[in-house]
């Protein structure tokens, strides 16, 4: 990778390229809801729903992510909210980087893995489906 900035952004880049591949996203089993906010939503729209039946796609499109030591300034795309079996709530950002591989944060932890173009594609089918359900129960604040 060419920078331009000092030797220690190089050795931030390596430790990046040594981090375990990972998925960040907690186990299908441990998923009781899923909903999410687009970034072209209305901020009194209410999050739609994501069928569980359709948790373990999306789970899978970060299958090869990785721990980002040195995240960006990333716009965000999707704001995802996992309700766990366990009654704890996850609010996942999903980042646009413009780059071949995406960006996550959840809890101030940042990743890097799945695309734009796939993460894009995923939520697409819910937002262009004139039946998609909504969530009354989720945050509404963004």
């Amino acid at each position: 990778m060419l920078s331009l900035r000092s030797n220690k952004t190089i050795s931030i880049d390596k430790a990046y390229e040594k981090s375990p591949i990972m998925n960040p996203l907690p186990m299908v089993q441990a998923v009781s809801k899923v909903s999410f906010y687009s970034a072209d939503s209305n901020a009194k729209d209410a999050p739609i729903v994501v069928p569980l039946s359709k948790y373990s796609e999306l789970r899978t499109l970060f299958n090869n992510s990785k721990a980002d030591p040195n995240p960006a300034a990333w716009v965000c795309s999707y704001c995802l909210f996992i309700n766990l079996n366990s009654g704890e709530a996850l609010t996942i950002g999903l980042f646009v980087t413009g780059l071949d591989i995406g960006a996550l944060e959840i809890n101030r932890k940042y990743y890097r893995g799945s695309n734009d173009t796939a993460i894009k594609a995923f939520f697409d089918r819910f937002t262009a489906a004139p039946d998609y359900s909504i969530d009354n129960t989720a945050p509404t604040s963004r």
